[in-house]
């Protein structure tokens, strides 16, 4: 069983081929990454590092297994707008994820796509954008982590409504271990009364929460990673934007 343990937070790799340090950006991520240490049981870790951004990166000089775990983007939030009575917005769905262990060559690069989250609808719009996906390339094989749906919009009235949150991001490909991501929930209508849909959670990120008739406005956004915008609530005669949904990420560790 490893020993090792993630316990310092730094956003810069720590290169050291004997350490017992790693270092990644968030603390619910070190936490996944212990976890997974005990089940992956593979040669020395030389590193561990978060990537938010880039398409490429090399291996280690003795790297010769790669540990990977992509999050999919959030989708953004639906608009809403007020006519006559309030709109209350779907929210986004969360990014999928996926893991896999690859056998990869020392001193090579390797290709990748950090997944964005999709933008917040605006009226007339009939939905918030869709979330990408993350991707992480190893030789022929993609794994490929999608992001998720935006959630739907909402025009005011005073008749009872429900408006649909987008769908969490479907399962990953040529993952050996993943899932789907949270859907967003729904917005209501009901008795003069406005609730929109929070976004829908991710592996690595929570979903943004609601706003109802007496906090009306603009869709919160989807918190990191992957989680998926707020819907709008309209409830003042404006008309309101989704909130964003989350980027995606990609954890990765190096094995000898």
């Amino acid at each position: 069983m490893h020993s090792y343990a993630i316990a310092s937070l730094d956003n810069d790799p720590l290169m050291a081929a004997n350490s017992d340090l790693l270092v990644v950006s968030n603390q619910a991520l070190i936490n996944y990454v212990n976890q997974r240490l005990v089940a992956l049981e593979t040669g020395k870790i030389i590193r561990a590092h978060l990537l938010t951004s880039g398409t490429s990166f090399s291996t280690g000089e003795t790297t010769y297994k790669l540990w990977v775990s992509l999050q999919g983007g959030g989708g953004g939030g639906g608009p809403a707008s007020y006519s006559v009575g309030p709109g209350c917005a779907g929210g986004g769905g969360g990014g999928s994820w996926g893991e896999r262990l690859f056998t990869v060559t020392p001193s090579t690069a390797y290709s990748y796509t950090i997944g964005q989250g999709g933008a917040g609808g605006v009226s007339p719009a009939a939905t918030g954008t869709a979330g990408t996906a993350s991707t992480f390339t190893v030789a022929e094989t993609t794994v490929t982590a999608p992001g998720g749906a935006g959630g739907f919009l909402s025009g005011g009235g005073t008749t009872e409504s429900c408006i649909k949150g987008g769908a969490g991001g479907v399962a990953p490909t040529n993952a050996t271990i993943g899932g789907g991501g949270g859907p967003g929930l729904f917005g209501y209508r009901i008795s003069g009364v406005s609730r929109s849909g929070a976004g829908g959670h991710s592996k690595f990120g929570a979903g943004a929460p609601s706003r109802n008739s007496s906090g009306t406005g603009t869709g919160h956004s989807g918190q990191l990673y992957g989680g998926g915008g707020g819907g709008a609530d309209a409830a003042s005669g404006q008309t309101f934007a989704g909130g964003a949904g989350a980027n995606g990420c990609i954890l990765y560790i190096e094995f000898t």
